[in-house]
């Protein structure tokens, strides 16, 4: 299925219908910048394991949107993804409001990442010896938590 816009929200949305065409949707284009998933797709795999292959391959927040409210359900997307979980007929405004805190959840995911990476790497390349340590719950001595390669040497 082609696309559709609605200009109302101001979201382009792509509609597939089953977990295979699902992954082929966000394998074939990069602009797909959040997934709400069903967890019922009818024949094929479900919407659990079509967000688990997903993710597996992208970077991309997915939101689950089902009837299912069964505790064993919603904690099998809980080990999945941590953007969100909507009942489906919450309205619109919750969809909405739903949406964009899993976007501003996956921001705050890069950043994270993003600022990490930073560090693990000046960490790791710094020419000095650094070295992280902890001091013991008596306060008389430290252990060692990390140290980077120049430290090791020292």
């Amino acid at each position: 299925m082609r696309p559709k816009c609605s200009k109302s929200i101001g979201y382009e949305v792509v509609t597939v219908y089953n977990g295979e065409k699902a992954i082929e949707a966000v394998d074939s284009d990069p602009d797909i910048a959040l997934i709400l998933m069903d967890i019922d797709l009818g024949k094929g795999i479900d919407g659990t394991k079509a967000a688990e292959k997903i993710l597996e391959r992208h970077d991309i927040p997915v939101v689950f949107l089902s009837s299912h409210t069964e505790p064993e359900i919603v904690e099998r997307t809980e080990g999945i993804t941590s953007y969100g979980y909507i009942v489906k007929n919450s309205g619109e405004t919750v969809i909405l409001a739903s949406m964009r805190m899993a976007f501003r959840l996956y921001d705050a995911h890069i950043k994270y990442k993003t600022q990490k990476e930073r560090y693990e790497q000046l960490f790791t390349n710094i020419s000095s010896g650094v070295s992280v340590y902890q001091a013991t719950e008596n306060g008389d001595d430290f252990i060692f938590v990390d140290f980077n390669k120049t430290a090791e040497k020292s």
